[in-house]
């Protein structure tokens, strides 16, 4: 999966998170949004084409690494 992929499924509202990942980032002060924005202004660091995932980074607004 690429950057532009993922953009495009946010632009399409194709995509759901999971009630344990609203729970853990809620803990951690992070809302949706600030996940939606780290989606869209991040970048991949690690692909793990096997489980058909990707880990990305971003800094949120404040300087906040996600």
């Amino acid at each position: 999966m690429t950057t532009d992929q993922i953009k495009e499924l946010i632009r399409k509202e194709s995509y759901y998170f999971y009630a344990h990942c609203l729970v853990e980032a809620k803990k951690d002060g992070i809302g949706p949004e600030d996940i939606l924005y780290a989606l869209l202004a991040g970048k991949i660091i690690e692909d793990y084409p096997e489980r058909k995932r990707v880990l990305i980074y971003s800094m949120l607004e404040g300087g906040i690494p996600l």
